[in-house]
């Protein structure tokens, strides 16, 4: 049987890394939001064109959020982990 070796501090690494990469994620997706929306108000001014940029900008809109809301989620998994492993080995301490 092998042993299972659960380290806190590389699971608090893996957190902060998800989290950076979501904040990252979440500005870019801004920055493009934000290019895709003076596209659409300069570019086709009106018809089909337009209105399907417009139509693809709203749906980029809506991912706002997302990945911050990954970043929460992935902290409350790890948490759950750890304490879950905690509580399971405490007749080893």
């Amino acid at each position: 049987m092998h042993d299972v070796i659960v380290v806190d501090e590389e699971f608090e690494d893996s957190n902060s890394a998800v989290r950076g990469a979501c904040v990252r994620i979440e500005r870019m997706l801004s920055v493009y939001c934000a290019l895709m929306n003076v596209a659409a108000g300069r570019g086709a001014i009106a018809g089909a064109t337009s209105d399907a940029l417009k139509t693809y900008v709203g749906y980029a809109e809506r991912l706002k959020g997302i990945a911050s809301e990954l970043a929460r989620h992935h902290g409350e998994v790890k948490t759950l982990f750890l304490s879950t492993i905690d509580e399971a080995d405490t007749y080893l301490y």
